[in-house]
């Protein structure tokens, strides 16, 4: 398969990539920066030098693709994460960038996306289990932009379009003992995947 990755260089591109190429597929990450393009061929993938708001060479881009794999995020560090500004570049990428590649995903004729969402919008229930579609979300303000991204990847199955959507509960760490690994895993064999030692990763599939 040819599959396109956003968001290739970052905690989980990083470990995606890899496992894409060990299993025989050709990847091609997104990349902007010289750093980052070294990075990708250092991998083995193409980098690919195309930005989320070129509708036209987003599309040219997926032209060809078996499937689009949407890491993209700029998660601000801890030091200043309570700070509403340092979001908005993670929200613009939910938002605007979800939305930029479903269209040209759909306009492109790519039949699967892979998008990771979180479980962090649904409130605390205790030991009360919660079902996607019949429980309510109660996003924090920088988790609403994710909100639109949902909205965004229902387009792209409203026409048929097969969507997986591992959910990691909280973020994967570059050195958290496999963390990132494991979910990328438990997304591509259609199954739950959890990360031991020190936390767990909640990954929703539908099925």
């Amino acid at each position: 398969m040819e599959i396109f990755v956003t968001g290739a260089t970052g905690v989980l591109g990083r470990a995606m990539v890899p496992l894409l190429l060990s299993a025989g597929h050709r990847v091609r990450g997104l990349a902007r920066s010289a750093n980052n393009d070294a990075l990708l061929r250092q991998l083995g993938a193409e980098p690919v030098a195309v930005d989320l708001a070129d509708a036209a060479g987003l599309r040219a881009t997926l032209t060809g693709c078996d499937a689009v794999l949407h890491l993209a995020t700029k998660i601000p560090p801890s030091s200043t994460a309570r700070k509403g500004a340092s979001w908005r570049e993670n929200d613009r990428l939910r938002r605007e960038g979800t939305n930029a590649l479903v269209d040209a995903a759909l306009a492109a004729g790519v039949p699967t996306l892979l998008y990771p969402s979180v479980t962090l919008l649904y409130p605390d229930s205790g030991e009360r289990w919660l079902v996607a579609g019949e429980s309510t979300p109660d996003p924090t303000p920088n988790l609403r932009s994710t909100i639109v991204a949902e909205e965004a990847i229902a387009r792209f199955t409203a026409v048929g379009g097969a969507v997986k959507r591992p959910a990691p509960g909280e973020p994967v760490r570059p050195h958290g003992g496999g963390g990132a690994r494991a979910v990328v895993a438990g997304a591509l064999g259609d199954r739950p995947a959890a990360r031991r030692g020190g936390g767990l990763c909640l990954v929703a599939v539908d099925r």
